[in-house]
């Protein structure tokens, strides 16, 4: 009972001086501590308070009741075409659609794939630090990779690459990193599909080049607003470009495959994140989140447009219509 009392005060110590308050801060401050531990003084963070728990674990925290909750109220009704197989804006707070069209039909997703391989990896606790010696059974022919066989780098540095570039050999890289075949992580990927309510995604490989990788816009859109929340992934998916050095001292330059970097923030509006794909089969898609001067965000997602400029441009309109369509007003 007492040992009970002391970790309950101890906890609250800590969470009270050395935790900012916000969530957002929470999050940021946090992500650089030792994970499973509150400066050292609890070894397993599954036993600690619920309240120093959730600092940890941003992604699953609830507000307060006396937190103030905004819903999405239709304002007008502007007409809207989209040219994408499918398509779709949601509300990231409520989870509401806003717009749709094929919310639900199954298609290709390409590299969008990336999102969860990259959120599965976040799982295993990564050492950034760790020097990875790329391997030949590593390399991946489709897209552009920057990285070849027998160079050394960081495992930060495939992370980045993988997200930035959307580098397919970067992905295998790091999942070799941790030990595990392919075949292994796909399982973890599907498995965490379930976990976090993707009823109509599957994957079969972990960079998005089998055709068989399949999902919604409804999907992606949860996938995106889930791994966004995640620092690491968010960080990178806003970066216009990476540079780095292997560690024989070549000098790496990968540049995004996101273009809608270059136009934001504008009007108003930022960018919080996306991720591209290209297949044939899949067609150019994209996922994005996207923030108005209010601080509301939305997700846009298009699959199966026809160009590369195409699914920036639908996915951009679709958002500056979710805006102009749509307030935000607290609950009664």
């Amino acid at each position: 009972m007492i040992s009970a009392l002391i970790g309950f005060l101890l906890s609250n110590i800590v969470l009270n001086n050395f935790v900012p308050s916000s969530v957002a801060a929470r999050a940021d401050f946090l992500s650089s501590q030792e994970q499973g531990r509150v400066l050292g003084a609890f070894e397993n963070i599954n036993h600690l308070p619920a309240a120093t728990y959730n600092a940890f674990n941003p992604e699953n925290y609830l507000p307060n009741n006396e937190d103030k909750k905004y819903f999405p109220v239709k304002k007008s009704d502007t007409p809207l075409s989209v040219q994408a197989s499918s398509s779709l804006v949601m509300d990231a707070a409520t989870g509401e659609i806003l717009w749709q069209s094929g919310a639900n039909d199954k298609r290709s997703i390409a590299s969008i794939s990336k999102l969860m391989s990259t959120l599965v990896f976040l799982d295993g606790v990564p050492d950034w630090n760790k020097i990875y010696k790329l391997k030949k059974s590593d390399i991946r022919i489709g897209g552009r990779s920057y990285i070849y066989e027998g160079e050394e780098m960081t495992t930060g540095d495939l992370f980045h690459l993988s997200l930035v570039a959307s580098d397919n050999t970067a992905v295998i890289a790091l999942i070799s990193s941790l030990g595990l075949s392919e075949d292994e992580f796909v399982v973890k990927m599907n498995q965490k599909a379930k976990e976090i309510g993707l009823k109509d995604t599957s994957f079969r490989d972990a960079t998005g080049l089998s055709f068989y990788n399949v999902s919604t816009v409804k999907d992606i859109a949860i996938l995106a607003n889930k791994a966004l929340v995640r620092k690491n992934i968010r960080e990178a998916a806003l970066k216009q470009k990476y540079e780095f050095k292997t560690l024989a001292g070549r000098k790496v330059l990968a540049e995004s495959t996101d273009d809608l970097l270059i136009n934001f923030p504008k009007n108003g509006s930022s960018l919080i994140g996306g991720k591209t794909g290209y297949t044939y089969e899949a067609g150019y898609c994209f996922v994005g989140g996207f923030e108005n001067s209010d601080g509301r965000q939305i997700f846009a997602a298009v699959l199966g447009t026809p160009t590369s400029y195409a699914r920036f441009h639908e996915a951009k309109k679709i958002a500056d219509w979710a805006f102009a369509n749509f307030e935000w007003k607290i609950a009664n």
